[in-house]
């Protein structure tokens, strides 16, 4: 007796296609988290004031990550953060949600940049996330 399977490269292609995106989304997601928060650590490392006494301690130097006065700009980067997906296009986005959360980045022509987003996107590469993404998904560091 000989048992006769049919089976059809398009069933595959479309289980592969669907673990290959929910793992791309895992990983987006691994990534920004990372970078957002590497970015929280930079904006909350410094305060404008003493906690104790409130003495004032000073502004960040340009150049340097800006200090925290209050706690709006920390609030609002882990709101900012988003994954979205467009057909096989998987998008990370990791900012503030607060307007002079750009001139701080950027700076303006009389304030020189105080960036937060960028030196931790670099911190996050340079501290070993592809490492971190292929132990997560069963891949050798």
């Amino acid at each position: 007796m000989t048992v006769t399977t049919q089976l059809k490269v398009q069933d595959f292609t479309k289980v592969i296609s669907r673990q290959v995106n929910a793992t791309a989304d895992q990983v987006m997601h691994l990534i920004t988290l990372d970078i957002t928060n590497r970015a929280l650590d930079l904006v909350t490392a410094n305060t404008v004031t003493d906690g104790q006494s409130g003495a004032f301690l000073g502004r960040s130097k340009a150049g340097d990550p800006p200090y925290q006065d209050t706690s709006r700009l920390a609030d609002s980067i882990p709101e900012a953060r988003q994954v979205f997906r467009q057909g096989d296009q998987v998008t990370g986005l990791v900012g503030t949600a607060v307007e002079y959360g750009a001139y701080l980045e950027l700076g303006t022509r009389r304030m020189k940049a105080r960036p937060f987003l960028r030196p931790a996107v670099t911190a996050s590469v340079a501290g070993g996330l592809d490492g971190k993404v292929r132990r997560k998904f069963g891949g050798r560091a």
